[in-house]
């Protein structure tokens, strides 16, 4: 079958969609600019420079570098997106004679065939068509892409980009699908795309077999799901043309005991021999029991979140059948046993990892750490498929320490982060290689990310001196809300989105007590809109927060039934054995629970009504057994039933029999650099937001 080209298939997209002129010049006239500047210096002493194969000083690299991207506004849907990025030899201050002993330094700077240590280069690393569709999204072309197999593995100045396509819906409910099919890839250091077995991290023998061939074809398909409360499952398989086959699972559950919350997680990967092992043969290359790859790896972890602190307790098992192929740094143990520069999927493997992340936000704005120890029991009779970092030396076991050290900057330098990363290797000898190689790394990382006013000066004073004309900045947002809000957020975003057509705001509906436990754990909102003051005041006890919580609605609970004879017995009904169950949502994750137990107990109704009790994950499930027949009656919010229900279906409870509910919200520390989280925050105070929230059933904020 004739293979076909990705990029062209989008240069054909941009010449067929020129023609709506007008709108197409309205697409890029509202498109969104991002930009980067960083800086990296790198320096690895070893404990034997010889050990490296090479006799030369230790390794060290200067470079600067960064990155603009540029995304068109949605045309009926479709998008058009690029990003340029380049690294330098800034002032020549890093010399070839630096790189003699380099290992993970190299990626600083171009690795093309003939190049020298220290070249510096610019590549246009994303140039892709995107189309939407409900809540689809699709990319086309070079772009950066996240799964268990592919990252952008962004440590570097130039993150891996692929060429291929992806889709990501979210259509099916609390169910993401994801399916990738990529023809290239182009890594850290290279100018240029090539085949997907061209890289760095390839087993040895299938990049040779490949040379000058064409490459076989990957494809990743892949879900995660979370209508389990607080379990996130996923389920993925990978393809490789003719070369192997991968399966993984993984579960995540994290549960909040007090003000400790506790994860677990557990991953498995199954790998399957369709062609790899006649490759490789890693019986009479790599000491394994026969030339078949099949093989697996487990990991499990262990995460505690403590206040400002979150602690990490993991251990993974290769088996001893074969290394676990990964050559596009989607490392198979990562967020488990993975340390910088290991890998222990290597057959026979077992390792430990235990990491103190330490937010020092109290004592010094901007400051946190990660700490860890990491232990790696290897097979020493085993040789690596490929040469991933020092791995590739055929060292035996290893122990490791790493500390990271980041500092945020405000004020003047907002947007400033700072890194500084120190690495104590310590790598045993083998019989297959007897030499010293453990070593101490140190890099310091320098990153400036703007947009906005800042990244408007800069873009357009380089369109004016390429005679072209300044754009429009747009930003997106993540927001949180209670699903009491649900109603009457629809209305008040679409309203903002009409004032602020080129920003994007993506609304999640939760429980208040679970959405908390799942940002806790790293789900990166911006806004978070509770239905109490609990957990916004939580947010910024945890140091998690840019702002004060403020109230912006007050709750009303009303009681809800279709059988209007049943009303008319008030919440009396509920003693009679016409009530066989009574919905209310889950005290543990949602406020509006807390406060039908206070009017159960209030009314004096608390024991008759314990039998009856159905529990909603969140209080538009509560709704939802009602409206099933699940449940006769219901206490719920107000908010959901008034303008889609009958007056005749409700009754509102009276106000002093259960406690003020203020509903507050915060922004969060991911929506530091984003101006338009405060802006939106200051609109849900406003007039409109406010008489919205009235409209829909609640108080106005107090």
């Amino acid at each position: 079958m004739k293979r076909f080209s990705i990029v062209a298939i989008v240069v054909f997209a941009l010449l067929s969609t020129s023609q709506a002129a007008e709108t197409i010049s309205d697409a890029f006239k509202n498109g969104k600019w991002e930009g980067r500047i960083r800086m990296q210096y790198f320096l690895t002493d070893w404990d034997d420079n010889s050990a490296t194969g090479k006799n030369g000083d230790d390794a060290s690299g200067f470079a600067i570098g960064g990155s603009i991207l540029y995304k068109t506004a949605s045309y009926h849907g479709f998008t058009l997106g690029s990003g340029l990025y380049t690294t330098q030899n800034a002032f020549n201050i890093t010399d070839p004679e630096d790189g003699v002993t380099a290992t993970t330094s190299k990626d600083l700077f171009l690795r093309d065939a003939g190049s020298k240590y220290a070249e510096g280069f610019t590549t246009l690393a994303q140039l892709y068509m995107g189309y939407d569709f409900a809540r689809t999204k699709t990319k086309t072309g070079r772009f950066l892409t996240t799964n268990p197999w592919v990252t952008p593995n962004d440590t570097k100045m130039i993150p891996i980009a692929v060429e291929g396509i992806e889709i990501v819906s979210n259509d099916l409910l609390n169910t993401t699908i994801q399916f990738n099919y990529t023809q290239k890839i182009k890594e850290r250091g290279m100018s240029y795309f090539d085949g997907m077995a061209t890289t760095g991290d390839t087993p040895t023998q299938i990049l040779n077999h490949y040379a000058g061939k064409n490459n076989p074809d990957l494809f990743i398909l892949g879900a995660k799901n979370r209508s389990i409360d607080n379990l996130e499952l996923q389920a993925w398989g990978m393809h490789w043309d003719n070369l192997v086959d991968q399966a993984m699972i993984e579960a995540n559950y994290a549960t909040e005991i007090g003000d400790v919350i506790i994860g677990f997680g557990g991953r498995y990967i199954k790998q399957s021999d369709i062609g790899a092992g006649d490759i490789i043969l890693p019986q009479a290359n790599n000491n394994d029991s026969n030339n078949k790859i099949d093989g697996s790896l487990w990991a499990l972890k262990t995460t505690i979140n403590i206040g400002n602190s979150r602690v990490l307790i993991a251990t993974s098992h290769t088996s001893n059948d074969a290394d676990i192929i990964a050559p596009w740094r989607g490392f198979p143990t990562n967020g488990y046993t993975r340390s910088k520069t290991q890998t222990d999927w290597n057959a026979g493997t077992t390792s430990y990892k235990a990491q103190l992340d330490y937010d020092w936000g109290n004592y010094v704005e901007g400051l946190s750490t990660v700490l860890s120890y990491s232990k790696y029991d290897r097979d020493e009779s085993k040789k690596p498929y490929q040469s991933m970092t020092n791995r590739g030396f055929g060292n035996g076991d290893t122990n490791q320490w790493n500390l990271d050290v980041i500092q945020k900057l405000s004020g003047n330098f907002d947007g400033v982060e700072l890194k500084a990363r120190f690495m104590d290797q310590d790598n045993k000898p083998t019989a297959l290689y007897p030499k010293e190689t453990s070593n101490r790394e140190m890099r310091l990382e320098a990153n400036y990310r703007f947009q906005g006013e800042t990244m408007k000066k800069i873009i357009v004073a380089t369109l004016l001196i390429l005679g072209l004309n300044g754009s429009l900045f747009a930003d997106k947002l993540t927001v949180f809300a209670a699903s009491s809000t649900k109603l009457a957020m629809q209305e008040i975003v679409s309203e903002f989105q009409k004032l602020n057509p080129n920003d994007e705001i993506v609304v999640t509906y939760s429980a208040t007590g679970k959405a908390y436990a799942q940002f806790s754990n790293g789900l990166d909102y911006d806004i978070f809109l509770a239905a109490d003051t609990t957990y916004p005041a939580k947010i910024v006890s945890d140091g998690n927060a840019i702002s004060e919580p403020q109230t912006y609605a007050m709750g009303v609970v009303a009681l809800f039934s279709h059988d209007e004879e049943l009303l008319k017995e008030g919440l009396e009904v509920i003693k009679s054995d016409k009530i066989k169950h009574l919905s209310i949502a889950n005290p543990r994750l949602a406020p509006y629970g807390v406060a039908a137990l206070e009017i159960l107990k209030n009314y004096g109704l608390e024991e008759g009504a314990k039998d009856k009790l159905v529990l909603g994950d969140n209080i538009a499930q509560s709704v939802q057994f009602v409206d099933s027949g699940a449940a006769e009656v219901g206490l719920v919010a107000f908010s959901l039933i008034k303008s889609t229900k009958k007056p005749s279906e409700y009754q509102l409870i009276d106000l002093s029999k259960y406690s003020p509910m203020k509903q507050a919200f915060v922004l969060t520390k991911y929506a530091k650099d984003k101006p338009l989280a405060k802006k939106f925050g200051d609109f849900l105070l406003l007039d409109f937001a406010q008489n919205s929230f009235e409209k829909y059933g609640f108080g106005k904020a107090k």
